[in-house]
């Protein structure tokens, strides 16, 4: 049988279903969590598996994620394309390989951004890109864009959608074993996603409604509704590739 579980910074969810107050000694207490899990319990790293992504799959990542930018509903004026980043898919990696299941405290510890936010996903099958992508996607159901209203879980979808989260670097690694979860979580995959520079931002929306790039950054140019630099690939494409050494079967 196989089962899926996604985790996420999820500040609008958080912030309709509870006080200030709550939410900011709910989110303390998360990333002191993540801290001791993180940097206490699993440095060694030999709870992992395999570890790792093939060019295939990193490429598949980012343009699912543009996928789901380019096709947002009201239209974004200003989203802009993401990219792949070196820098955050290292931390994203090194978190991936310590198989637990909360959030990376020091994620922002890339120098290249102040703050960085991050999405998992975690499954005891196969995956790939598009199944990563749309596992956050599908939260769009609870999100109400003018109301900034979350009816369930909300804030992985708009960290995937948030306009000016330009970078996107992922990892991933087999566990024996994920500390944080049951002890049936066993020979499962977990995939973690970090973002510069982070969204989710109480009180804000994902990115300004209007025409298709019509407030574009200056310098950027409009390809498939997304503010892109001049001479970037415009079209995506991706390969559905569960090559390389973190394939799943």
């Amino acid at each position: 049988m196989r089962v899926t579980i996604v985790i996420g910074w999820c500040l609008v969810a958080m912030v309709a279903a509870a006080p200030q107050d709550t939410v900011l000694k709910e989110l303390e207490e998360d990333l002191q969590r993540a801290f001791k899990l993180g940097g206490e319990l699993h440095l060694d790293k030999k709870n992992a598996g395999f570890s790792g992504l093939s060019e295939g799959q990193k490429q598949d990542l980012v343009d699912y994620h543009n996928k789901a930018r380019s096709e947002v509903s009201p239209r974004a004026a200003n989203m802009l394309k993401m990219s792949w980043s070196n820098e955050l898919a290292t931390v994203a990696q090194s978190y991936a390989e310590r198989c637990v299941w909360s959030h990376n405290a020091a994620r922002s510890d890339a120098p290249s951004f102040s703050y960085v936010g991050e999405n998992l996903f975690l499954t005891s099958g196969t995956y790939n890109g598009e199944g990563v992508v749309d596992s956050w996607v599908s939260e769009v159901k609870n999100y109400n864009y003018a109301t900034l209203g979350c009816t369930s879980v909300c804030g992985h979808y708009t960290q995937v959608v948030w306009h000016d989260s330009e970078f996107v670097g992922c990892g991933a690694a087999r566990c024996n074993s994920v500390s944080g979860l049951s002890s049936g979580w066993t020979n499962s995959v977990i995939v973690v996603c970090n973002y510069g520079k982070g969204g989710n931002y109480r009180g804000a929306t994902p990115y300004t409604q209007g025409k298709s790039c019509s407030s574009c950054p200056s310098g950027k140019v409009c390809q498939n509704r997304l503010c892109a630099n001049p001479g970037d690939n415009g079209n995506f494409e991706p390969s559905n590739d569960s090559s390389g050494s973190s394939t799943c079967n």
